[in-house]
């Protein structure tokens, strides 16, 4: 693979993994400023589950 290939497939997935990261620490804090305090621990519970249940439907499409 040629090294700028490589640089810039790299810089995507640190910034790909950087915005997930960003994201994911600093919802609760968001949600609790929007008054939704009681429904922060759904951010955290639905992310897994639609990660382990979105591959059926994606082949059920593709």
């Amino acid at each position: 693979m040629k090294r700028t290939i490589q640089a810039r497939l790299s810089a995507m997935m640190f910034l790909e993994f950087f915005v997930w990261g960003a994201w994911y620490t600093t919802v609760a804090v968001t949600m609790t400023a929007h008054g939704m305090e009681g429904l922060t621990h759904w951010p955290f519970t639905v992310n897994p589950v639609a990660a382990l249940v979105a591959p059926f439907f994606v082949g059920l499409v593709a």
